[in-house]
């Protein structure tokens, strides 16, 4: 596969971490070839370099593959090892160095140790890792003083996707703990996210909800998921240590993002979560041009995007409505039918809607695009939380990735000089028609340069420079042929301009012009 020739081309050039996370997947056969001694042999490889994450590794191969009597005492002996060589990287901030050092302490009960597993903990979740993030947070959940950083560090953790954080959210809100008021609503929502990321805790306690709501047939399908999650789980591989593939993953990720390859190694990334651990999976938001990358993507890996499959698992995208330019792409667990997807979909499962509007409709400002998504970047949030934003001046309609909607509800007041509300609804119930206006144009050929140039009255000349600026997409592909000719029914949208259909059907006039007809969005 494309992703273990990357790995293995920064192996060829002595990149100890490419090696340590090659044999981890080497052993299970995972992405690979299973191979424990070739596993064995890459970590020793990682060794002799001097790498201080081979010990780390280590264990994981002496747990599963080492029947021995003194296999605990080598576990042991290599987490000691570990620890004093990761003292180094701890001095030096290195995030993933302070993280494993955190994960071999994280069980020890002396203060001073405790301070300064707090300390690596900090130093990973600053840098974004999302394991980190919840492990800080449920170690700041123990200090009452500290329960405010103990809710944003879990938020930021479960908002990423991990199902440990999103099961401790539906905690808080279940109990009422860390601040947060007791609603039995937005804990199965929860538990619901959780559940969907393979947490067999959550998708107990979503058993248990819908018994108590009288639904046994639904309470049966989630605790039946339970147990049979519940048995496939990876286990702790010793006290204060532990491997996921979640975590290898994200070292994965991270060297491949090194290399360029962002939204294949995302895509695939994905694939492999829900192939191996049954959940629905997801992308952020993708802009037209990230989608563009993962459509060459498939291309280069012979993939037909109409089949809608990668690496055996079945492939969607849906960014909240039917002609949305942002989208994600969703990978389907084997379980999950088309319908329930859609279902799940259209009643905000992962996408919510939020309906913006005026307090006060007479005193407020004409409201754009511009104006909505300069509010919402206000707010901290990243881009790729958000869909579409739709508006027709007075309401607007936000599409975005539902672990955030909640806050930016509450936080999203005024937007430019207006005062606005906002209610959080369903894609399903999002009642926004986008208008568009049926045009007849007359153009000397079907090429895409002049038909750009007559819709939008523009020079030839113009419309050729915005697609050698990589500004026009057909049907989400970037366009970079100025001679490309459009087929009937294809999408074309120009970035800083808008959108448009074409509808073809074109016929001669009697000048020699072609004359034929077009949808333009407003």
């Amino acid at each position: 596969m494309e992703t273990t020739k990357t790995l293995r081309r920064k192996v060829d050039k002595g990149d100890s971490l490419s090696m340590c996370v090659l044999a981890m997947h080497v052993f299970d056969g995972f992405m690979a070839r299973r191979d424990p001694e070739k596993g064995f042999e890459l970590i020793q490889k990682a060794k002799k370099t001097g790498s201080p994450y081979a010990d780390y590794f280590l264990a994981y191969y002496y747990k599963h593959y080492d029947y021995s009597k003194k296999k605990d005492e080598k576990m042991r002996t290599l987490f000691s090892q570990a620890s004093q060589e990761m003292e180094k990287l701890v001095h030096e901030k290195e995030p993933l160095g302070c993280y494993c050092y955190g994960m071999i302490h994280r069980k020890d009960t002396d203060k001073e140790m405790r301070k300064k597993v707090i300390d690596c903990f900090l130093v990973a979740a600053e840098d974004g890792m999302t394991e980190a993030q919840y492990e800080l947070g449920m170690l700041y959940s123990l200090d009452k003083k500290k329960e405010k950083q103990a809710r944003e560090y879990i938020y930021q953790s479960a908002i990423k996707g991990c199902h440990k954080a999103q099961k401790a959210m539906g905690d808080c809100y279940r109990d009422g703990t860390l601040g947060i008021s007791v609603s039995l609503k937005d804990a199965n929502e929860w538990y619901k996210k959780a559940a969907y990321n393979g947490n067999h805790v959550a998708m107990k306690h979503l058993g248990q909800y819908y018994e108590g709501i009288g639904n046994p047939k639904r309470a049966k399908y989630w605790y039946k998921k339970a147990e049979a999650r519940k048995q496939s789980i990876r286990i702790e591989i010793s006290p204060g240590f532990f491997l996921r593939r979640d975590f290898l993953l994200s070292l994965l990720y991270n060297i491949l993002v090194e290399n360029k390859e962002l939204i294949s190694a995302r895509a695939k990334e994905l694939a492999y979560r829900t192939s191996s651990q049954g959940y629905l999976s997801h992308t952020d938001f993708l802009s037209l041009s990230e989608q563009n990358e993962f459509f060459l993507f498939l291309k280069e890996e012979h993939i037909n995007p109409e089949q809608g499959m990668l690496l055996g698992v079945r492939f969607r995208m849906y960014g909240g409505h039917a002609e949305s330019d942002r989208k994600m792409i969703f990978f389907l667990p084997y379980y999950m039918s088309e319908e329930e997807f859609v279902n799940l979909q259209d009643e905000g499962d992962t996408i919510s809607c939020l309906h913006v509007y005026p307090k006060n409709k007479k005193f407020a400002d004409m409201l754009t695009h511009r104006d909505y998504l300069g509010a919402l970047m206000k707010l901290g949030y990243e881009r790729d939380q958000f869909g579409d934003i739709l508006s027709d001046g007075v309401d607007g309609y936000v599409f975005m990735n539902n672990q955030v909607s909640s806050f930016v509800k509450d936080e999203l007041i005024k937007i430019k000089h207006t005062t606005v509300e906002t209610v959080e609804i369903s894609p399903r119930e999002c009642p926004f028609e986008q208008k568009f206006v049926e045009e007849t144009i007359h153009i000397p050929s079907e090429r895409i340069d002049c038909i750009i140039g007559e819709v939008f009255h523009l020079s030839r000349r113009s419309a050729q420079e915005l697609i050698g600026k990589e500004c026009v997409f057909v049907d989400g592909m970037t366009m970079k042929n100025n001679s490309h000719i459009l087929k009937e029914n294809n999408r074309v949208s120009i970035r800083g301009y808008g959108k448009f259909i074409y509808l073809a059907n074109a016929y001669t006039t009697k000048k020699g012009r072609l004359c034929t007809k077009v949808k333009r969005y407003c």
